[in-house]
């Protein structure tokens, strides 16, 4: 097996495997805003300061 060959084979791989990464993302869900997320937020900014308030 020459070098052009090998190239050849290390391409197609490339390729093969960006394809199924890009089919493996765009099946799975991803809903990251919700309808009340500014009210999720505040919450959870209560906590990180509840948390940094026993911190320090």
């Amino acid at each position: 097996m020459n070098w052009g060959t090998k190239i050849l084979i290390v391409y197609v791989a490339f390729i093969s495997g960006v394809l199924y990464m890009v089919f493996k993302s765009s099946s799975q869900k991803s809903d990251l805003v919700t309808a009340d997320y500014y009210a999720k937020e505040l919450r959870y900014q209560e906590k990180i300061d509840e948390m940094n308030r026993v911190v320090h």
